[in-house]
Order: C-alpha cells, then structure tokens, then sequence
C-alpha cells in the first residue's frame, strides 16, 4: 500500500517539528528539500553549521584559517576576515579561503548567500569599497 498526499504532508509536518527541535539542540541548520511519495516517502536534507555565533562571534573554521595564512600572498588585509564591508550591490563578509580551490579560493557572503571569488576580484572589491584597508 501506497502513501497518500495527505498521509505525506502529514509525516513530513511531523517530520519537520523533530528536525527543528534537533537542529536548536545541537546549533545546526537542517534544510528539508521537497519530497516524493508513494510506496515510500523520499525526501531530501541538507545539514550546514552556522559560522556565525549566538554572541555574535564568528566561529574559526578551517576556511577562516586558511584565510590568514594565505590571504597576506594575494595582497588582501587579514584584518577584512569576517568584517562587513558595504558595496554598491549590499554588505559583503569574508568568510574564509579555501586552500584546494586554486581558481576562486575565497568565500565570502553577498545579502545572506555564499559565494566564491578570485583573490583578484576581492582586491578589486576592497579596492572600490574605498575601505579603511587601503589596498
């Protein structure tokens, strides 16, 4: 016998409350993409951990790191790691670098999403922000 839509929804509503009670617990974000259903329901979840803490503090992660040993070879400031810089297009915040990506190795956010870019590109970002970094 096969799930229903509604018998669906109703386990993935449950489903969601116990997804949401963990993540709290243990300071994650779960994502629960859509679903399909019938003779067994599938679905999607996507877990990531906030850099950002509740004090609002940025936990060290091995991008964050990696961005100070590396960022002084690109002529970018340590000093811009995790610092809000303000652009025509919203606030950008370096979140790291990432040692392995050789062509666009830093991270940074963009009105709350995640991209990556060359060193170059940053230094050009830097440079335009006419920021204190001076570059």
């Amino acid at each position: 016998m096969s799930f229903t839509r509604t018998e669906t929804r109703k386990h993935l509503e449950g489903l969601d409350k116990v997804i949401e009670a963990y993540a709290k617990k243990n300071g994650i974000n779960i994502k629960r993409n859509g679903a399909s259903f019938g003779v067994d329901i599938t679905t999607k979840i996507t877990i990531t951990k906030d850099v950002e803490t509740e004090d609002g503090t940025f936990a060290q992660t091995q991008e964050s790191e990696d961005f100070k040993n590396y960022a002084y070879k690109h002529g970018i400031p340590v000093k811009a790691l995790f610092e809000e810089i303000e652009l025509n297009t919203g606030k950008i915040r370096i979140l790291g670098y990432k040692s392995r990506s050789t062509k666009y190795p830093i991270v940074y956010t963009l009105n709350g999403k995640n991209y990556k870019c060359s060193p170059n590109y940053m230094k050009q970002l830097l440079t335009v922000s006419h920021s204190q970094y001076g570059i």
